[in-house]
């Protein structure tokens, strides 16, 4: 090692005490929780080499600690002391449905049942302020899963990992795939990550802790993307490593609770439409395991993205639409169906006239629930030319088949009762021909789902018919009729 000449400004100055400031900077440096993320070391690594290389190199006189009362610890990142197994994980959105009804469309049951088991974890809409939570209101979790076992991993294996959340631009993550063949890379990621609007967090904990506003915005001191380390130790020190940490960058670090992180604890603070400027826009919820101390994403873990969801202004609340609506829900229920085509709806005569279609006899003079409108698209689907002026007079152009979809799938009322039975398959049921005696609860029913938290109103014997073959077998029911 070559030694730098002390510059003339500096010659009068004590050579010791100009030695020891040298090599208390140099310690004080590399010390640094940057300087170890950028290297995938612990601090403690670092000092260790720092301590010893100045100890080798030092010249004569310069005052240094023993090296041998301190530990050698590896030179490796904590993650790669564990057991490497530790890191052989991937992440999954997981939920509880709360609702009874099955996800068949065909079971008979749930025909007119509109609180199905969600086919997504994620809503397609969401307001600015919602939480995170899935179409039925239960809350997602990312959940740790074992590559090995498919088992949730072990809680103790997760004690140094956390999660990144961001979102991303929607449209951009589709580009990218379109063109990639659904490849998309880290950088990739981080382009199309949306961190902050207009100097403001687009991500959010629904519940904020006080004292994460004490942290000021500006450039602190920051490790690897832009992570303010030193507030975010400050953070997990006062909450315990249980709450989540907000970045001045705008993302947020979420803790794993055992083997799962709770995402409905976030909410998006901004709308897709104002922020991507484009029609129908998408956010996505990019989350990444990261190294709780470094905060560097772990490469053997992928990252997870969401479906793609759309936020609307609280302006909107009463607009939303149902996931599955029913006939006598308004008509702006449905998808598609927005300001300018109820109005043209009120009254179709003037809105034929208005649309250049004056002969046009329409079925209806008006239009206010979805019934009413199902029955208006099934009299106009008969013939072309028709369809196309019902199109034209309601503005419905290019959401036509989408509104006529989404009315489709209309319930009716369906209050009958249900009887809860313990499931048998088809053997055993041949194997008791002569058990002709059975029991089942009976529970009252409102629009097609079962008052199982109001207890059975009353207890059934059932004899064996032809009809036990139409069974809901997710949820083990059978309408009370058809158990005779």
């Amino acid at each position: 090692m070559e030694f730098l000449r002390v510059p003339e400004a500096l010659q009068g100055c004590d050579h010791a005490a100009l030695q020891d400031y040298v090599k208390d900077s140099i310690i004080n440096f590399t010390s640094q929780p940057a300087f170890g993320s950028l290297l995938n070391l612990p601090p403690d690594a670092i000092k260790h080499a720092t301590l010893k290389l100045l100890q080798q190199q030092s010249q004569p006189g310069l005052p240094l600690p023993q090296l041998a009362s301190l530990p050698t610890p590896e030179l490796a990142s904590p993650l790669v002391q564990q057991d490497k197994t530790n890191q052989d994980f991937i992440l999954a959105f997981r939920h509880d449905c709360l609702n009874v009804g099955c996800a068949d469309f065909r079971c008979q049951l749930c025909t007119h049942a509109q609180a199905r088991r969600c086919s997504k974890t994620f809503c397609t809409k969401y307001l600015v302020g919602d939480a995170l939570k899935a179409e039925c209101g239960a809350p997602i979790r990312v959940e740790a899963i074992d590559k090995l076992t498919g088992q949730a991993m072990s809680p103790n294996s997760l004690h140094r990992v956390k999660l990144d959340a961001v979102l991303l631009n929607g449209r951009s993550i589709q580009v990218i795939k379109e063109s990639t063949g659904g490849q998309i890379a880290s950088h990739d990621l981080e382009n199309a990550a949306l961190p902050t609007y207009l100097g403001r967090n687009l991500l959010e904990s629904v519940t904020s802790s006080p004292h994460e506003k004490l942290f000021p915005q500006h450039n602190h001191h920051q490790g690897e993307q832009g992570h303010n380390l030193n507030a975010l130790a400050t953070l997990t020190a006062e909450g315990g490593g249980l709450v989540n940490q907000h970045t001045p960058d705008g993302r947020v670090i979420l803790p794993f609770r055992g083997s799962e992180a709770i995402i409905s604890s976030l909410m998006v603070t901004g709308s897709s439409e104002g922020i991507l400027m484009s029609q129908r826009p998408q956010f996505i919820l990019l989350l990444r395991a990261i190294d709780a101390v470094t905060l560097i994403p772990l490469p053997s873990v992928p990252p997870l993205l969401s479906e793609g969801f759309v936020v609307a202004t609280s302006r909107v609340r009463t607009a939303a639409k149902k996931t599955i609506p029913h006939v006598n829900d308004h008509v702006s229920k449905l998808i598609s169906v927005g300001k300018a085509t109820i109005e043209k709806l009120k009254d179709l005569k003037r809105a034929a006239i208005d649309g250049g279609c004056p002969d046009l006899q329409l079925p209806l003079a008006q239009v206010h629930t979805v019934a009413e409108f199902r029955q208006l698209i099934d009299w106009a689907v008969q013939d072309k030319e028709i369809t196309n002026k019902v199109k034209r007079i309601l503005k419905l152009a290019t959401g036509w088949d989408a509104a006529r979809e989404h009315a489709a799938t209309a319930v009716q009322d369906d209050n009958c009762l249900r009887a809860w039975r313990v499931p048998t398959d088809t053997l055993q049921l041949q194997q008791q021909q002569q058990q002709t005696m059975r029991c089942a609860l009976v529970y009252a029913s409102d629009k097609g789902v079962p008052l199982l938290s109001q207890g059975p109103i009353a207890l059934l014997e059932m004899t064996f018919g032809p009809r036990w073959h139409s069974i809901c077998w997710w949820c083990c029911l059978e309408t009370s009729f058809e158990a005779y």
